[in-house]
């Protein structure tokens, strides 16, 4: 009954992506890029595909791509959405990048002879269950890594139990927290380790790198900088009401969630002659008279949290909070909605004095101007040891793991 249920539900879907592609841009994307033919070069050493979402899982991925890379293996790269593929399809880590079919047996059994991998890692929550299935009856080594569970997920109730069978079957679950493992363990897992977060060792490997923006820079020269990260219309709105008071003492950059360009020149109108946006810089000037930077290009905001001040993170009062610890490894107070349960690393800094989770976005204003006046650096590097020298290596146990797979 369950099995008949998910593929009347992933036909659904398909079809409904179709007629979105219409419409949609994005949907767009996603299906014509599967529509490509998978074109590999005969294997010539031992083959392992690496499966993400979009680009917050590939940042999980990253540390395990770049030392099975290193350790001479060939790596498949694939995505589930175009704002994991479009940036990523040309990664030069990666030997191959593709999207991922859309999750039916048959597409499944192509993909697999097609791409011929010797071992296959899941990402966190790419439960895409012909796959499994089709995968396990392939007898073709597959584990999941930088998992998080809780009690609350659909794999938990009743009606998917034969789903929580198969992820029995699999070889091997990297688990991010305690939490997950004792959960697991309970509904009797011997397939489990503790890793930690790949995340936390991809982003203070990003910290390291000798990045540059000029742009950036400039923008942020002699003026602190609140950075709105991954930012919806509802925050937006806040920040129309409340930008006058803002800058007076300090300069915003906003990286809209969704890089729509009609919604981003409306944004820009409401914010008035102050604001600029990033895609109409064509040199570096100096910015007198900006105190306000929209920017419309993907893949930045990582590398502008090193000129920030503070940062508020987007997310937490619609879908889901965005990544945090990205802009904590630069140190910084942040700021968030009240969604970030099913985050660990966020519910462990919500508890933290150099953070304000709000539960309103008319508490913005205030809670920008109680971290403005505090001194919290003695507590932000205290949890910062505790986040990232500490859960630095989480990559260790599941690249040893794979070595003696293959």
């Amino acid at each position: 009954m369950t099995r008949v249920l998910y593929v009347i539900f992933i036909r659904l879907f398909i079809i409904g992506i179709h007629i979105d592609a219409i419409f949609n841009r994005k949907s767009k994307l996603a299906v014509r890029g599967r529509a490509k033919p998978i074109n590999l070069s005969p294997k010539l050493k031992k083959r392992v595909w690496i499966h993400c979402a979009s680009l917050g899982e590939y940042e999980q991925a990253r540390p395990i791509i770049e030392k099975l890379s290193q350790s001479g293996m060939e790596i498949i790269l694939s995505f589930f959405s175009p704002s994991g593929y479009e940036p990523k399809q040309y990664d030069t880590v990666a030997d191959y990048v593709c999207y991922m079919p859309f999750d039916t047996s048959n597409n499944a059994r192509k993909f697999l002879k097609a791409t011929d991998p010797d071992l296959i890692i899941f990402i966190k929550y790419e439960f895409w269950w012909n796959f499994i299935r089709i995968i396990l009856a392939a007898k073709i080594p597959l584990i999941f890594v930088s998992v998080a569970l809780r009690e609350q997920h659909y794999l938990f109730r009743n009606l998917a139990q034969p789903f929580l069978n198969l992820l029995r079957k699999t070889d091997h679950l990297f688990l991010i927290d305690t939490a997950s493992y004792a959960l697991l363990e309970q509904k009797g897992f011997k397939n489990i380790t503790l890793a930690g977060d790949t995340r936390v060792e991809s982003i203070y490997n990003q910290k390291m790198l000798d990045v540059e923006n000029k742009i950036f820079e400039e923008f942020s020269r002699d003026s602190e900088v609140l950075v709105f990260g991954s930012s919806y219309p509802i925050e937006h709105e806040e920040i129309v009401k409340i930008f006058d008071d803002i800058t007076e003492y300090q300069r915003i950059i906003i990286f809209p969630h969704n890089i729509d360009q009609k919604e981003i020149f409306e944004l820009k109108d409401q914010l008035g002659k102050q604001c600029i946006i990033y895609s109409s810089i064509k040199a570096i000037p100096v910015f007198s008279g900006y105190d306000i930077l929209i920017v419309d290009e993907i893949g930045l905001l990582k590398d502008a949290y090193r000129y920030a001040s503070m940062v508020y993170i987007g997310g937490g009062f619609t879908h889901g909070l965005h990544n945090i610890l990205e802009p904590f490894v630069y140190k910084l107070p942040l700021i968030f909605g009240p969604k970030y349960e099913k985050f660990p690393e966020a519910r462990y800094l919500s508890k933290q004095r150099f953070v304000k989770v709000i539960s309103s976005v008319h508490d913005l204003e205030e809670a920008v101007n109680t971290l403005r006046e505090g001194d919290f650096q003695l507590e932000i590097e205290k949890i910062y040891s505790v986040i990232f020298e500490e859960n630095g290596s989480a990559s260790r146990d599941i690249i040893r793991y794979i070595k003696n797979e293959l």
